[in-house]
């Protein structure tokens, strides 16, 4: 996995926090990286915003097999998952998609 990747991930998901925040302020999401994947054997990591209020989270996940990929679900916190996450290129990855499935999946609860 490259931390560029990594990184590109977290920067763009944080810059679509703050501009979710903007229009809807009462909704209270943290984003955060889980690097703790690698010790339960999963060769990634992940950049997960968090729904503080409802408790539903969207998690990208950024895999050592996949380089320039990025895989992202909705979720919710203390579930599992079993829908298959959605895989795209990093570049294909846009602030205004992020924002827009936030709207659904935070706004929308």
């Amino acid at each position: 996995m490259s931390t560029t990747d990594l990184d590109t991930v977290s920067e763009l998901a944080t810059a679509a926090q703050a501009v979710f925040k903007r229009e809807f302020r009462e909704i209270n999401i943290q984003a955060g990286l889980i690097t703790s994947l690698r010790a339960q054997g999963i060769a990634a990591d992940a950049v997960v915003l968090d729904c503080q209020d409802t408790g539903r989270r969207l998690v990208f996940m950024v895999r050592d097999a996949e380089p320039g990929k990025v895989a992202y679900q909705l979720a919710n916190r203390n579930e599992d998952q079993e829908a298959d996450p959605t895989i795209l290129a990093i570049t294909d990855l846009r602030v205004a998609d992020i924002v827009t499935l936030m709207k659904q999946h935070f706004a929308n609860a």
